[in-house]
């Protein structure tokens, strides 16, 4: 892993803020339920986490760099998103800032 995102504190790991994009994009309602519970932070870093160590593990099962890498990158955005067709929530661009400084801060 990059010794400078290993130094970082973990709400400030590049992945926090994919998948708070993914779930903005994908899952609005979801990302503010958490957010207002106070339990969007713990959930988003657990989920990294999770991705990290599946990356690590596929890593010691030989698998490439490259495709561990994908596979993490896929669990946190997973590249099929959700049903376009359905409406979604939108936020402003000011309320998300909002919420990607209390989850990075």
């Amino acid at each position: 892993m990059n010794k400078l995102i290993s130094t970082l504190p973990p709400q400030q790991h590049p992945l926090v803020e994919s998948r708070l994009i993914w779930m903005r994009d994908n899952e609005p309602e979801l990302l503010m339920e958490l957010w207002k519970e106070g339990t969007l932070q713990a959930r988003i870093l657990q989920q990294v986490e999770e991705a990290n160590q599946l990356y690590c593990r596929m890593r010691e099962q030989g698998v490439s760099k490259d495709q561990a890498l994908e596979c993490r990158l896929n669990l946190i955005a997973p590249a099929e998103g959700m049903d376009q067709d359905r409406e979604v929530m939108q936020f402003s661009d000011l309320l998300f800032d909002r919420i990607l400084m209390d989850v990075t801060t």
